[in-house]
């Protein structure tokens, strides 16, 4: 029997922890991103999903601990400046074709959303970091941003992580969902198994309880 090889780390967190006056948000956090699968951050209001995805990218510098990209600190990366035209190719993946010459008022909630994905994707990146993609949408359109998610991740043979509070749409696009509490990844695993863990904290977020500990 052939074993396949484990796949590599893409984005790697350890020990990271940030706070905000006597607040602490990220509390000495890891998780593993591999090549090529989506992974959903879940967590309730204020749990710190945003302050987490910023330091994926390199907006926010971790009060300790680091931040791996493809086996590279982030935080020994010049900054470059990339500036590539690619209006028409990024617009026609999102199919937006012949949309750039509307003004923004001219776009509908969807349709702004994908001329964002337009714009993160304009240099072709390896990495897609999603932040509440489907905020104020509608449930079809919810549906159609999800399935945009999987194609460019299709298209651009990426690695994905998305930040979301919904659930349907992290069931319909995740190979595995992490669960964001009092600043550490309390569970971390595919959807069929994440909708059966037994761990208190990851059913009342599933049954929409009142928060408490998870608004923080």
């Amino acid at each position: 029997m052939t074993v396949a090889p484990p796949l590599p780390v893409k984005i790697r967190l350890r020990g990271l922890s940030k706070s905000f006056d006597d607040k602490t948000v990220l509390d000495r956090l890891d998780l593993d991103v591999f090549a090529g699968e989506q992974v959903v951050v879940l967590g309730g209001s204020g749990s710190g999903k945003s302050v987490l995805l910023k330091h994926m990218i390199g907006l926010m510098k971790p009060d300790a601990g680091t931040v791996e990209v493809d086996g590279v600190e982030l935080g020994s990366l010049r900054e470059r400046d990339k500036v590539e035209a690619r209006v028409a190719d990024c617009l026609e993946m999102v199919h937006l074709e012949g949309a750039e010459r509307k003004m923004p008022a001219e776009l509908s909630g969807g349709m702004r959303r994908r001329v964002g994905f337009a714009r993160a994707i304009a240099l072709e990146p390896n990495i897609l970091l999603f932040d509440e993609p489907t905020t104020g949408l509608d449930p079809v359109i919810k549906a159609v941003i999800d399935g945009l998610i999987l194609e460019l991740q299709e298209k651009l043979n990426s690695t994905a992580v998305t930040i979301t509070h919904d659930l349907n749409s992290a069931y319909r696009i995740a190979d595995r969902i992490a669960l964001l509490f009092r600043g550490k990844i309390v569970a971390y695993a595919p959807p069929e198994e994440f909708r059966r863990l037994e761990d208190a904290r990851v059913q009342q977020f599933i049954q929409g309880l009142p928060t408490g500990p998870l608004s923080e």
